[in-house]
This record gives C-alpha cells, structure tokens and sequence, in this order.
C-alpha cells in the first residue's frame, strides 16, 4: 500500500510539474508575440530598437534558464 501513495504522489507532482511549465511557456510565447508585433508596426527606430533589445534579453534569459535546469 506504501508504495502505490508514493507513486500517486510523484505522478502528482509531476502533473503539476508539467501544467505550470506548460503555463509560464504560454505566457512567455504571448510577451515574445507582442514584442515582434511592436516590431512589425511601429515606424519609430527607437521603439524598434528597444523591442529588439528586449527580445535579445528575454530570448537570453530563457536561454540561461534552460541552461541552468539541465
């Protein structure tokens, strides 16, 4: 009996593990989405520029992220 909770529990966790990947991946798909649509329709280079860099940052951060999880 010990055994089948312990499995529940890392399924559990793993369930749980996933959805919240799975969530903060959407959210992440949305920011770089907006980003290139301020790209696309803006006719200022200083907004261009900027929404570039923050795309190179956010782009880098994930990076470095996944890095650090392997």
């Amino acid at each position: 009996m010990p055994k089948i909770k312990i499995i529940i529990i890392k399924f559990t966790v793993l369930t749980l593990l996933l959805l919240s990947c799975s969530i903060i991946y959407c959210q992440n798909s949305r920011e770089v989405d907006s980003l290139f649509k301020v790209i696309k329709n803006t006719k200022s280079d200083t907004i261009k520029v900027e929404a570039y860099s923050n795309l190179f940052l956010f782009m880098s951060f994930q990076t470095q992220l996944k890095l650090n999880f392997l």
